[in-house]
């Protein structure tokens, strides 16, 4: 089954609201999905001062189809009730409604509702743009051109790249595109801003622990050691979600050595 991949890349954020950001964006975003009709078998969070990555495995490809029997009123009910009930139904006249007999009750309408499933890159791509405008920081600003214009984008510090790609584990992944205020999702993003800033293209979610370390760029998840900034990490080193706070770790992690975070 295929991988979600996201990562919100942005200047360095707060130490002290990553952790609960990224539990933030875990929730929400699987929250969506299930009420779109996706399933998914599990979902992991990591972040970095400058990273929140969230990796959801076992996503299904496509929401199930759904056919829903909506029972209305009699048929020799008032007008108002009928018109209520096809309203509600989304039918435009009595003739697309079914007529059912109940020897009790006598003749009543009944709608039936189908609704033809929904690709799940399409579902990502509705939903995501709602949760990071709406993203719940205790603190957040604007920025650039857009900023001025109401409704625009806020974020605890400028939001700079995001990366949403979709697919199995052995696979080249698609990129799933939306855009938020000119920022457009792609499988672009950036290592080590000081160790190694080159463009690092996310091909498929196998990959992605290897091309991190590489890149020295990583990020912590809370119950584990230090693992990659994208997906299916190893262990490394640290071992304290505050990793980067402390002398020892930045001379043991590379992506954090003098101080330089990712």
């Amino acid at each position: 089954m295929p991988n979600l991949l996201l990562e919100l890349r942005s200047e360095e954020i707060p130490a002290r609201m990553q952790r609960k950001a990224a539990g933030d964006l875990k929730k929400l975003l699987t929250d969506a999905l299930v009420e779109a009709g996706l399933t998914y078998e599990g979902a992991r969070e990591y972040w970095t001062p400058r990273r929140l990555t969230l990796d959801i495995h076992g996503l299904t490809a496509r929401s199930a189809d759904i056919r829903e029997e909506r029972k209305g009123p009699r048929t020799d009910a008032n007008e108002k009730a009928i018109e209520g009930f096809l309203r509600g139904a989304g039918l435009s006249s009595v003739s697309e409604a079914q007529v059912v007999s109940d020897p009790k009750k006598g003749d009543f309408y009944v709608a039936v509702i189908s609704k033809p499933g929904r690709a799940a890159e399409e579902i990502i791509a509705e939903v995501m743009p709602g949760i990071i405008k709406d993203f719940p920081w205790p603190k957040s600003m604007r920025w650039g051109k857009a900023s001025s214009q109401p409704g625009s984008l806020r974020w605890v510090r400028p939001l700079q790249s995001i990366v949403c790609t979709f697919g199995s584990e052995h696979e080249e992944t698609v990129v799933i595109p939306f855009e938020i205020d000119g920022i457009i999702a792609s499988n672009v993003t950036y290592g080590h801003r000081f160790h190694a800033p080159d463009a690092i293209t996310v091909k498929r979610s196998t990959t992605t622990s290897r091309t991190s370390k590489r890149r020295k760029s990583f990020s912590t998840r809370s119950g584990a050691r230090t693992s990659s900034c994208m997906t299916h990490a190893t262990s490394l080193s640290p071992t304290d979600w505050n990793w980067w706070k402390t002398k020892a770790c930045w001379k043991r992690c590379p992506a954090s050595w003098n101080g330089r975070r990712c």
